[in-house]
């Protein structure tokens, strides 16, 4: 488990112990059974046990088909004990592995449940379902995975009762769902036993009364709230109905709840339903739909990402005229942007309820985003309607000249307009309209009295008078035409062919303008024929013009940056995110030129980025730009933060930062020298005397004071981060502040911490720290002593006091490292003054 998961869980460090016994013991069980899901079910049912103090007595009786029938959720325990004794133990060569490590896995829960009790278990259970140690061992597709269902139940619970509690989005939508309305009604759990089993025991301890139904409908009288989910219905598929729902089940749910159980809602109440786009669309909803629209209690409806809708229901609202709807299908499901989307204007749609009446109750958002994607027409083109040059081809099965769909896609380097004697024809538009997965605009060549055998799609004829089938097919296949097609997510809902056909003829695409169309169209392929080779060789990082050969890396010797300022003498080292080099500064002062020897950092991501060796200038591949800007920003950010201390004399002076190339450098003054690690390494017994340690040590930690008074951690102290300056009586300087952080007292202008962890100098509360805390950068320094006098680095569970003063060290020294080296914060030295006190420094 992670550090960061266990300082969530728990400050005692005890209790981080056991937790950390806990997953190894788990790690090892799943790994003895090839039944991993079922394995892990039955660890929750032990902790189930465990948080009811019933484990430590149960645990000899796991094997018994009576186990404590009293348990509220005893079902769901013994559903798993009998998968364990089907699928785990039924090899008996690992059943001794696996019942050694199930006692462990007990011994360990009873002990926690000791320290912790029963409302522990919801925490634990959270832990264990994402923590990257256990997941491993299941699939992509999982119901462990973590998802944005839990999200969406955020977003519903703080529209239907405010409250100030945190709810954490790392849950899945039926694992813990903490803080639901004590009267709440959950309907739509899963059909599917193990789920279902599974979801009882993670519920078992959550506050309040709800109530947890599968698909069968129970038969309520009244509620106030009421939450569903047909999305996660075993009768649909990734969100999108199957036309098997369509025709019986799903209708029947939707029937139940839009009107028998919105009749029965409390006149106060809310609802909160979670719901396919294709409810609002199709025709055999339309009752449900008439139902719920003329009730008047729709308070909004947000259209989200991958076919799904929430439909908020409110008793209270007043009746008005037109309902508001909320495009939210083209953004990531965040709780912010969720809520920022309600009081965005350009979001918000508002359809007239008389109008619906007139279209059959059908909501249509994705009319009015077909006109929104239309493209605007530029000099020398125009927009053209598919109606005008398509005509829908049907097909006849009955002819006896069927020919198997050999069709061809649109090949952009190939030139369409030379046609060899074998491949003269016909050419039809062969399309899917129904999935944009499947939306493969082909063209299909037939001969005289040949007809098209193809039931994946539907077929247009082309006048070729008016435009190229080539042209034409290019055309369909740019995000401006996607855009029209699938405005609002992934898949079309339409209730019969001829809709979806009438839909794709409707829409436009961009041709050019004037009589003579076809040769213009060979001139614009030419012109995009030259574009997309020159963005694919782009996309790779290379420009076809300047680095057909190019392996350049390194700047070369005797080049200059900015100006006739700094000239490269050379290349010092190559890191991952970055080159540095020795340089010389030629500053002019009094029309004298004074040179100054530096180093300079550069930018540079090696097996990502290019240098053009003619411009020197650095190239970054199309995909990678994003990540290449935030990589830039980091590094200007420790270049700014280093600059903040340049009067210290233990801390690497930066005397400028600046863009070239296409990328950034900072200018830092140049040390003769190495690391301490390096240092170290070069005695002869790898160890310095305390002496010259605690000089070293003494220096840093005045340049850790001067960054801890300004309220910053290093958050990076190790011997390979201090230069020893040969030069300047072996004076000590602190380097690489790329994971520096200023912690503002007002909390603004904070950057998210890049945490690095360095085995044995980084302290276990690292991954949770939130505010700024010198102890952090007090267990680093304080290992480093211990590095540099012992020659290795500290464990994580080296407790000094346990052990044998060395000969060599005095025991002041030893038992300073050993208090700034404890697992708990508050037991260490709380500043550098203090540590330094202790030190007789």
């Amino acid at each position: 488990m992670a550090d960061k998961e266990i300082k969530y869980l728990s400050d005692d460090i005890h209790i981080q112990d056991l937790i950390s016994q806990l997953l190894n013991h788990i790690d090892s069980y799943l790994y003895n059974t090839e039944r991993k899901k079922e394995a892990f079910a039955y660890i929750i049912s032990m902790w189930y046990l465990a948080s009811e103090g019933r484990l430590k007595d149960a645990y000899t009786q796991l094997s018994a088909d009576n186990i404590y029938a009293d348990l509220c959720h005893s079902d769901s325990v013994l559903y798993f004990k009998s998968l364990r004794d089907r699928y785990l133990f039924f090899n008996v060569e690992i059943t001794g592995r696996l019942l050694d490590e199930e006692k462990n896995i007990a011994y360990v829960m009873c002990r926690l449940h000791e320290k912790a009790g029963k409302e522990y278990y919801q925490n634990l259970c959270e832990c264990l379902l994402h923590n990257e140690q256990i997941s491993r061992y299941f699939s992509t597709h999982s119901q462990f995975d973590m998802n944005d269902g839990i999200v969406l139940l955020q977003f519903i619970l703080n529209w239907m009762k405010p409250n100030d509690k945190i709810f954490n989005p790392s849950l899945g939508f039926f694992d813990l769902p903490s803080y639901i309305p004590e009267d709440c009604t959950f309907i739509g759990g899963s059909s599917d036993e193990f789920r279902f089993h599974l979801s009882k025991l993670l519920w078992a301890h959550s506050p309040g009364t709800h109530l947890i139904y599968p698909e069968d409908f129970p038969e309520i009288e009244n509620y106030k709230f009421l939450i569903w989910s047909d999305v996660v219905s075993s009768k649909s598929q990734n969100g999108i109905l199957s036309s098997m729902a369509i025709k019986a089940g799903i209708r029947s749910h939707y029937r139940k709840v839009f009107t028998s159980l919105l009749d029965r809602m409390d006149n106060h109440g809310k609802a909160a339903c979670v719901i396919s786009n294709g409810f609002w669309y199709y025709n055999v909803y339309k009752n449900a739909k008439e139902h719920l629209i003329e009730s008047g209690c729709i308070d909004k409806i947000i259209f989200l990402q991958g076919n799904r809708s929430i439909l908020l229901i409110d008793k209270e609202r007043e009746w008005n005229s037109k309902i508001k709807l909320v495009d939210v299908h083209d953004i990531q499901v965040y709780l912010e942007d969720l809520q920022n989307c309600i009081s965005d204007s350009s979001r918000n749609y508002l359809l007239d309820i008389e109008k619906l009446k007139e279209d059959d109750y059908r909501l249509d958002l994705a009319d009015v985003l077909r006109i929104k994607h239309r493209p605007i027409a530029k000099k020398g083109m125009r927009l053209v309607q598919l109606k005008d040059i398509l005509t829908y081809h049907p097909l006849d099965y009955s002819t006896s000249m069927l020919v198997c769909p050999q069709w061809s896609k649109y090949n952009p380097l190939k030139n369409p307009y030379i046609v060899h004697a074998n491949e003269k024809g016909e050419d039809l538009l062969v399309i899917n309209l129904s999935n944009k997965n499947e939306y493969k605009p082909c063209l299909f060549r037939i001969t005289e009295n040949q007809q098209p055998h193809y039931n994946l799609g539907e077929t247009f004829d082309i006048n070729k008078d008016m435009i190229d089938s080539h042209y034409l097919v290019n055309e369909l296949q740019k995000d401006y035409f996607v855009k029209q097609i699938f405005p609002l997510n992934l898949f079309n809902y339409y209730d019969s062919p001829e809709d979806a056909i009438n839909m794709f003829l409707s829409l436009y695409i961009l041709v050019p303008d004037n009589e003579t169309s076809v040769e213009r169209q060979k001139i614009l392929y030419e012109e995009e024929k030259r574009e997309r080779i020159r963005k694919e060789i782009l996309s790779y990082g290379y420009d076809p013009d300047l680095l057909a050969q190019s392996r350049a890396s390194f700047l070369p010797e005797g080049s200059w940056l900015k100006g006739h300022t700094y000239q490269i003498k050379s290349g010092l080292s190559s890191g991952g995110f970055g080159k540095t080099y020795r340089a010389v500064w030629h500053l002019q002062n009094n029309k004298k030129t004074i040179k100054t020897q530096v180093a300079i950092k550069e930018f540079f991501l090696n097996n990502i980025q290019k240098r053009d060796e003619n411009t020197l200038d650095v190239l970054t591949p199309l995909d990678h730009a994003k990540e290449i800007s935030k990589g830039i920003h980091s590094f200007m950010d420790e270049a700014n933060r280093i600059k903040e201390f340049t009067d210290s004399p233990h801390i690497i002076n930066v005397y400028d930062a600046f863009d070239e190339h296409n990328t950034c450098y900072y200018v830092m003054e140049y040390i003769e020298g190495c690391t301490l690690e390096e240092y170290v390494e070069q005695t002869e017994t790898r160890t310095l005397k305390e002496e010259e340690a605690l000089k070293i040590i003494s220096q840093v930690a005045s340049a850790l004071d001067i960054m801890h008074r300004n309220h910053m951690n290093h958050l990076d102290v190790k011997p390979s981060n201090i230069m020893i300056d040969e030069d300047n009586d072996n004076r000590a300087v602190l380097i690489d502040f790329g994971s520096a952080h200023l912690f503002r007292e007002d909390k603004t202008n904070e950057t998210s911490l890049l945490l690095v962890r360095s085995r044995g100098f980084t302290p276990p509360e690292i991954q949770g720290l939130r505010d700024f805390s010198p102890t952090v950068d007090i267990y680093s320094l304080g290992a480093t002593l211990y590095y540099i006098l012992v020659g290795d680095a500290p464990t994580a569970t080296s407790d000094l006091q346990n052990e044998a003063c060395p000969d060599d060290i005095s025991d002041t020294t030893w038992n300073t490292i050993g208090k700034a080296i404890r697992l708990n914060p508050l037991e260490r030295p709380q500043s550098i003054s203090e540590f330094m006190e202790l030190l007789n420094i």
